[in-house]
């Protein structure tokens, strides 16, 4: 346990960190689907597929024509966050810095669920979706690294995602750097009043920027490192993607003797994974580039 730090600080801390978290949302909150269960360190997220009615009489049949059920496998890494205090800094200790280590803790751990999110999507599209009986299938790729991705092209993925009535009526979200979604914010077509606005299909997308996806960087950067010039947009249904936390997050309160210091902080377990393949869409997108299309009068001259 802690060595001498103030008896109101670490239940400050611990309230602070739960009131926080409930009020400050990750950046992609909401776009994956809660299950699955946990084996050890293992997660296993049900994969159920197309499901259709069926059409008899006899028992027999319907037992014979059952919903399909396998799982995907994932292996779950605890998470910390953590932060030592020197025990000459202990004195230095204010409400206000309980408060302030609680947001770091708390933007800490949504990152990282958010890190998992996107793993999740790129180990798909980079391996494929395996289930527990060895089965492997790929994800639908369109867009190239030497074009920008446009409305047109966002659009083809989510027509894409439209040939299979397994997503019919379903949330569908688009993760983007915040450059290519101001990118396509620009384009006149997007803002342009009169019979398209109410009526564009985009709109019913979940928009959501995250700046660290992968892309052709020397080891899958898809940001301005490794060499990368293109990056993977991700456009998927809800469903389509899985995520569970192993209870709740956990509190580290230890003394560290040697480094005459107390440890404090959170620990938490969980794992993300694409359970259907046919949910996720990536398009491929240069990362760098100019304004698409001149700008054009939306009103009279």
């Amino acid at each position: 346990m802690a060595h001498e730090m103030p008896e109101w600080f670490i239940p400050k801390y611990k309230d602070e960190y739960k009131l926080r978290s409930e009020q400050k949302t990750r950046r992609l909150e909401g776009l994956a689907e809660e299950g699955g269960m946990f084996i050890g360190d293992d997660c296993f997220f049900p994969r159920l597929g197309q499901s259709e009615t069926t059409r008899s009489s006899r028992m027999q049949e319907l037992v014979h024509n059952q919903l399909p059920l396998d799982f995907v496998k994932v292996a779950a890494e605890p998470e910390f966050v953590n932060f030592t205090i020197w025990d000459p800094d202990i004195k230095k200790l204010n409400i206000s810095m309980a408060g302030a280590f609680a947001g770091a803790s708390v933007r800490a751990v949504n990152r990282a669920r958010d890190r998992q999110h996107v793993d999740a999507l790129a180990a798909a599209a980079l391996s494929g979706v395996t289930n527990t009986k060895g089965v492997n299938e790929t994800i639908t790729t369109i867009g190239s690294y030497s074009v920008t991705a446009t409305l047109e092209l966002i659009a083809q993925a989510v027509v894409e995602l439209g040939t299979s009535e397994l997503f019919e009526g379903e949330d569908v979200a688009i993760i983007a750097p915040f450059k290519v979604r101001m990118q396509n914010s620009l384009d006149p077509y997007y803002a342009q009043a009169g019979e398209l606005k109410g009526n564009r299909p985009w709109d019913d997308l979940m928009w959501r920027s995250y700046e660290r996806l992968p892309g052709n960087g020397t080891a899958g950067e898809g940001w301005l490192a490794g060499g990368a010039t293109g990056v993977d947009l991700f456009v998927h249904a809800k469903s389509a993607v899985m995520t569970v936390q192993n209870d709740d997050d956990t509190e580290i309160n230890e003394r560290l003797g040697s480094r005459m210091g107390n440890m404090y902080g959170r620990w938490f377990q969980s794992a993300s994974a694409v359970v259907e393949p046919k949910g996720v869409i990536r398009v491929r997108s240069k990362l760098d580039f100019a304004l698409l299309r001149a700008a054009m009068r939306t009103t009279a001259a």
